[in-house]
């Protein structure tokens, strides 16, 4: 499944955010998001729309990368060029 994703005309990134115990899942989860906005702006796209696609038929993608990405480099390589970027963040 990595390697289809690996040819794919996409660019993806992945975000992440360290947790201590003085942070909720809540807290994380915001700060992720806040990240994937920022990012989303920074590179200048000025819309996402669900309508591109089916509902639903393009989240595996997403799920593969965080996958491979929570699995190690072993796994997250095997993205090539199409994961453009990993960030990790702190809520």
């Amino acid at each position: 499944m990595l390697d289809a994703i690996a040819e794919m005309p996409i660019q993806v990134f992945a975000t992440g955010c360290t947790k201590d115990h003085s942070t909720n899942e809540f807290q994380a989860r915001a700060a992720c998001v806040t990240e994937i906005v920022r990012e989303v702006q920074g590179r200048g796209v000025a819309r996402v729309r669900a309508s591109d696609r089916p509902a639903g038929r393009m989240l595996w993608i997403a799920d593969a990368v965080s996958w491979a990405v929570g699995s190690g480099p072993r796994w997250s390589e095997r993205l090539g060029d199409v994961l453009i970027d990993v960030i990790e963040t702190q809520p």
